[in-house]
């Protein structure tokens, strides 16, 4: 089975799709054939997904999900470092970035109180488990996508810091976000 590719030169990371819901980041600085940084639009056509969604502070401040949907008059947007976006897809599948490591200027995020995106945009250090990030960054709880069990079909699972309600752990890999 072909592995779709997006981007045109340079290291190349990939990441597994889940059938349904992934919560997803950007481990590459990716442009497409014409130059151009790579958009929802990019993502959502080698995907061939039916939305991709960012989260966006308003002017108060509260993240309000802003949703590419291909076929409509929804607006694209750049994909970002140290972002995360849902994305549904039709079936499992891997894909292949090709692309440059985001410069460390670029990767800082502020953290406004509420959920957030997160992501590694450097690669996940081995080892890293979503309980373990969750304390290093302070946090009680974390939302991550997964495949239910005895299925490919992608869910958002909830986690919390101290692992309580049997929440367990997971590990984490690239290209994988936390919200």
């Amino acid at each position: 089975q072909d592995v779709p590719t997006l981007g045109r030169f340079g290291a190349v990371r990939e990441i597994p799709f889940h059938a349904g819901l992934n919560l997803v980041s950007m481990p590459l600085s990716v442009d497409v054939a014409s130059g151009r940084p790579a958009a929802a639009s990019d993502l959502a056509a080698a995907l061939a997904a039916a939305f991709v969604v960012r989260f966006q502070a308003d002017p108060a401040g509260h993240l309000r999900p802003v949703p590419y949907l291909p076929g409509t008059a929804s607006s694209d947007f750049t994909l970002e470092p140290a972002a995360g976006y849902l994305v549904s897809t039709p079936k499992a599948l891997l894909l292949r970035l090709q692309g440059t490591a985001w410069g460390f200027d670029s990767v800082t995020r502020k953290l406004i109180r509420g959920l957030l995106p997160l992501s590694l945009p450097h690669g996940v250090p081995p080892g890293t488990t979503v309980r373990g990030l969750l304390s290093t960054l302070g946090l009680e709880f974390g939302v991550v996508s997964e495949a239910a069990p005895g299925s490919q079909r992608g869910r958002l699972r909830l986690f919390f810091a101290d692992g309580r309600t049997g929440s367990g752990d997971l590990p984490l890999t690239t290209g994988t976000a936390l919200l």
